[in-house]
């Protein structure tokens, strides 16, 4: 599905979203002990270090166990808050919503939400890559701008909560690293809704990135800990790794 290039920060922020799908799967699934013979024929799995890294063991999400153990997201619906997802033979999108801002006009740019979709649930057929939750199915939550958390719907966030149990957010929010801002109250009541009532009353899960900016130098720059989506109690916020190396270098200070 997709092609992850080290030297590239964009294509590498959707890299990091594989960390914590392993936590939705223990969240969102429940399944007995079973053995499932993985084999895995889709093109560009020799590359996607991050699921199995033969150069740094330690350095990678250690999936092949849990697959084999036939936990591969089958049954939960990820919801990709972004500018869009496009239709593509290696996912399975079984819903849409748009949450565009009339005013600001249709947003055409699917490239950040389509990588995010494929690293999550890029399918196990031959074709391509392979998702970290192969059997998942993808929901598509269009938002006007991935770069303004005050101006789009909060409503993405509680949109068909109970057939949506995870929602994945990776997009940018500004912010100066020196002054923290508490969420606005329909924020935080949009989190409250579906960390309480979504899921079928377990609560939603909300995964945050940390943000691409991080200066290792200069903290002024962004620090994470000045972010109200990624520091809130309601949501799990995660930070990105290299291939061999760690953290990446604009991740440091987000961490």
């Amino acid at each position: 599905m997709v092609l992850f290039s080290p030297d590239s920060k964009n294509q590498f922020a959707s890299v990091y979203l594989c960390i914590y799908y392993m936590i939705f799967i223990q969240l969102c699934q429940l399944v007995e002990s079973q053995n499932c013979d993985i084999k895995i024929e889709d093109e560009l799995w020799p590359l996607q270090w991050y699921l199995n890294n033969t150069e740094a063991k330690k350095y990678d999400m250690n999936v092949l166990p849990a697959w084999r153990s036939c936990v591969n997201g089958t049954g939960v619906t990820v919801g990709v808050v972004d500018k869009g997802v496009q239709d593509h033979i290696d996912l399975k999108i079984n819903r849409r919503f748009d949450f565009n801002n009339a005013n600001e006009g249709s947003v055409t740019s699917y490239q950040h939400g389509t990588r995010v979709a494929g690293v999550i649930g890029a399918l196990k057929n031959k074709n391509f890559t392979i998702g970290i939750a192969f059997g998942a199915e993808i929901a598509d939550i269009k938002i006007a701008s991935t770069a303004v958390w005050d101006t789009f719907d909060v409503r993405a966030f509680y949109h068909h909560m109970d057939s949506i149990q995870v929602y994945s957010c990776s997009f940018a929010n500004f912010h100066t690293g020196t002054r923290t801002y508490k969420l606005e109250k329909n924020q935080e009541d949009a989190f409250i809704k579906g960390t309480t009532e979504g899921r079928g009353g377990l609560g939603s899960v909300y995964v945050f990135a940390t943000g691409n900016s991080g200066d290792e130098k200069d903290i002024s720059v962004d620090s994470c800990a000045y972010d109200r989506l990624v520091t809130n109690r309601y949501v799990i916020s995660v930070a990105g790794i290299y291939t061999v190396v760690g953290f990446v270098r604009y991740q440091i200070i987000s961490v």
